[in-house]
């Protein structure tokens, strides 16, 4: 979580790790802040953060697609005090729709998680029909499916 660009060095050192170890990667996360931690994702938090997002989706698409990896998963990230949450949502979709065609040229699929509210109540997606209706507004956006 240091950096959302890791040198080429890390991920060469992952890559070989992961196939010295006989593993297949079958997720990995775009930029999500601090895991665990605080953070419940960065796509839809202004400034910075989704910044860090922005600059990890290509890293993140291309490492998947050097490692055989088809799924990358996307957290939306918490409401945030102070920000309005219809420029969220907008700031959510346009990344969103960034990820998801990085991950369509990689031959992944771009998923969006949904948390619980008991334990992460500032995160707007703890359903799957709130989930389902971003899902329809990047798709609506991409034409990806």
């Amino acid at each position: 979580i240091e950096t959302p660009t890791p040198p080429q060095a890390e991920l060469d050192a992952l890559k070989k790790a992961l196939d010295d170890a006989g593993t297949q990667l079958v997720g990995l996360n775009f930029y999500a802040g601090q895991l665990p931690g605080p953070d419940r994702g960065a796509l839809s938090v202004p400034g910075e953060e989704s910044d860090r997002f922005r600059a990890n989706i290509e890293v993140a698409a291309d490492f998947a697609a050097s490692v055989g990896c088809t799924a990358l998963n996307a957290l939306y990230g918490n409401r945030v005090e102070g920000a309005d949450p219809q420029v969220q949502d907008a700031l959510a979709l346009e990344n969103l729709v960034l990820a998801a065609r990085a991950a369509d040229r990689v031959g992944a699929i771009l998923l969006v998680e949904t948390l619980n509210k008991p334990e992460s109540p500032l995160y707007p997606l703890v359903s799957a029909p709130a989930a389902i209706e971003v899902i329809d507004k990047v798709n609506a956006a991409t034409g990806l499916g």
